[in-house]
């Protein structure tokens, strides 16, 4: 299996390392009794945050290590009530259910009475979370907020799409669908250009309805239209749809549309070559993309590690070599990269190398 990608946009206190800053942490003060928490929100007059979790969850410690001890994140959450809620154990699962979560981490924001408020799916950096957490205690954006204002001005589409997006974020897929739908046929000329998105949470949908053929024409939209970030979401589901189907042709065609949108992007540059190395396809084209991502991020030992491949597969072993030991310089202490660069040196082409997953992504 290949070296772990790495991230391009997530890099844990690496700023703050190369500024020399220190951020003070503290702890949160937790609950486990989901019924506690509520009667004691209700004497305080506050309201409860439940933090969703599995104990198998990465994103999950990666916010209580980052987020929650912070000290002023800490100290913010101090004035509500803090509940910690595993989702397969105890009370977890019926709440879990309740609530509908179906990604961690998941974190709730209910009243006294047990009512959501509003929740956030997913890590949050700890301003990004204080942001938001500051609009949630005053009401702003929040689902009952977004479904207040949105019957108050119905043709405004990007209140529908912003609504859209939090009833399936708490699962109510029907209803984010008739809002897209409301979306489509007011602008059927895509003018706002919302379309992209749209056909996006289609695609979500259907894939949590086990729809696969839905989810593939929803995709299959994504790409006509020139939407990078959308793209980019869309092509690596897609195209585990076309490996499913064996339409190779069509993945090809895809990696074209996608290396010409994204063609700066040197996470998408390096995820396509790597696809292509490892099939021993397109080799010729694979060299190009690895070389370009290269050139967009030249010190990143994952990318470094898929040219090297490429030049590998080729049959350019002493490139293959000069590559991966230009790795290792940057991640001298890499067994993997070790083992890569004795496997070059072997001249062994296809050992010990296995496909990616077939979802693609290398990030």
């Amino acid at each position: 299996m290949s070296l772990l990608r790495k991230c391009l946009f997530f890099v844990p206190g690496l700023l703050a390392v190369a500024l020399g800053a220190a951020t003070a942490t503290a702890e949160v003060n937790w609950k486990s009794d989901w019924d506690a928490g509520l009667k004691e929100a209700a004497a305080r007059n506050t309201i409860v945050m439940a933090d969703v979790y599995t104990d198998w969850c990465k994103w999950c410690k990666v916010l209580d290590a980052q987020t929650f001890q912070d000290a002023r994140v800490a100290k913010k959450l101090a004035e509500l009530v803090t509940v910690k809620i595993n989702a397969e154990k105890g009370a977890g699962v019926e709440l879990r259910k309740r609530f509908n979560v179906s990604g961690f981490p998941t974190v709730l924001f209910v009243d006294a009475k047990g009512e959501e408020i509003d929740r956030i799916t997913g890590f949050l950096k700890a301003e990004p979370f204080l942001a938001r957490l500051e609009q949630i205690r005053k009401g702003e954006g929040t689902f009952g907020d977004l479904k207040r204002r949105s019957a108050a001005a119905p043709k405004d589409l990007g209140l529908a799409m912003a609504l859209a997006a939090k009833y399936q974020e708490r699962g109510d897929r029907a209803e984010a669908l008739k809002l897209y739908d409301r979306v489509l046929a007011a602008d059927p000329e895509n003018k706002q250009g919302y379309a992209a998105a749209i056909h996006l949470g289609q695609a979500r949908a259907s894939l949590a309805a086990r729809d696969q053929a839905g989810a593939l024409i929803s995709l299959e939209k994504v790409t006509t239209l020139s939407d990078p970030d959308a793209m980019r979401e869309a092509y690596p589901a897609l195209r585990r749809l076309y490996l499913l189907r064996n339409r190779q042709a069509d993945i090809d065609k895809l990696h074209d549309r996608v290396t010409a949108l994204l063609k700066d992007d040197p996470a998408v540059m390096n995820d396509v070559a790597w696809f292509y190395a490892s099939r021993d396809e397109r080799l010729d084209e694979a060299l190009g993309w690895a070389q370009h991502a290269v050139e967009l991020a030249p010190e990143d030992t994952s990318i470094l590690d898929t040219l090297a491949e490429v030049q590998f597969r080729r049959g350019e072993q002493a490139a293959a070599v000069k590559t991966i030991e230009q790795a290792l310089a940057l991640e001298p202490e890499s067994d993997y990269l070790q083992r890569q660069l004795a496997r070059f040196k072997g001249g062994a082409a296809g050992a010990d190398k296995g496909a990616p997953d077939a979802g693609g992504s290398n990030s």
